[in-house]
């Protein structure tokens, strides 16, 4: 799972992420903007915005996030865990292999009946 930090509403804030009281890592320097953006995700994935994350294993964290730098006095962020897909080939439910096993056996009975 990554832990996530991005700026929120309106650009220019920084963070600093500390994971069980060690460092972790600082949000991304951006240039102060006149963006303002209501979605973690849409903030997350916009350059102008500050973010960050890291990966955290199974377990129980302590995490601290303190605004390292804000034109506005004082910073607002969004903090999402996001679970990390594993990549790998997709495997059809049950449901659709039967749902193709009957389809299969329907042509070949039809293929049958049409060559007699």
């Amino acid at each position: 799972m990554y832990l996530q930090v991005t700026d929120a509403y309106r650009e220019g804030d920084r963070f600093e992420v500390l994971v069980n009281g060690i460092f972790s890592f600082v949000t991304s320097a951006v240039e102060l903007g006149e963006g303002s953006v209501s979605n973690p995700d849409a903030a997350f994935a916009d350059p102008t915005y500050s973010s960050g994350q890291v990966l955290l294993g199974p377990g129980a964290y302590k995490v601290d996030i303190f605004a390292a730098a804000s034109p506005y006095g004082s910073g607002g962020a969004y903090v999402q865990v996001v679970t990390a897909r594993i990549p790998g080939p997709e495997v059809p439910e049950p449901s659709t292999w039967a749902l193709a096993a009957v389809g299969l056996g329907a042509v070949a009975v039809f293929r049958r009946r049409a060559f007699r």
